[in-house]
């Protein structure tokens, strides 16, 4: 993986605010948890530029306000804000502290992305075996990218046993996710058997 990867990957991250929602209707969440909901969602409206002209340093001054509540989505999306230079200084270290924030609040999206600055070194030294940690930790929860990197981890034994039936496993459930690099690879393994 290299760096193009990582940004495209987090910006497929921060598009994914076109689809803002939260897991309970507002009138169901605490007090808290809607207030930190509606700031995240204003700030979704200033990054995608939708009912107001976009703004990323609006948007992010929104996704810090609600990160700093604790909404995992909102430290995930600071994040990568951070991590490109987005509506403020870039900042790998700062990108590291929202990331592992998020994962520590079981953010998926967010183990998945400190997968990636493990596997690519940013902010911290490459280490394949914590990045690992973090894929399967966004794995287990069903997050469709992080299956397809640990997929190819057991077919090609990096940083792990080799098991090619775990590997096709988790590339279908990836594929099954509609993830377009799962649905080849598996094409492609099944076909080679076949």
């Amino acid at each position: 993986m290299n760096i193009r990867y990582l940004i495209i990957s987090s910006v497929i991250s921060l598009s994914t605010l076109s689809t803002i929602c939260c897991s309970k209707p507002l009138s169901q969440l605490n007090n808290t948890q809607s207030e930190s909901s509606e700031i995240y969602e204003q700030g979704g409206k200033y990054f995608l530029g939708k009912e107001v002209p976009k703004d990323y340093s609006k948007a992010f001054s929104y996704f810090k306000k609600a990160a700093e509540k604790g909404l995992p989505i909102a430290q995930n999306d600071l994040a990568g804000m951070y991590l490109k230079g987005i509506g403020t200084q870039k900042s790998e270290e700062k990108a590291y502290y929202w990331y592992q924030k998020a994962a520590k609040n079981d953010f998926p999206e967010a183990q998945y992305n400190m997968g990636l600055m493990y596997d690519n070194g940013y902010y911290v030294s490459k280490n394949r075996s914590k990045a690992l940690e973090f894929y399967k930790l966004a794995a287990h929860q069903g997050y469709a990218k992080a299956q397809y990197n640990l997929a190819n981890a057991y077919l090609s034994g990096n940083g792990v046993q080799k098991d090619i039936n775990l590997a096709l496993e988790l590339y279908k459930k990836a594929a099954d996710q509609n993830l377009s690099e799962a649905q080849y690879n598996l094409a492609n393994i099944i076909q080679m058997v076949a």
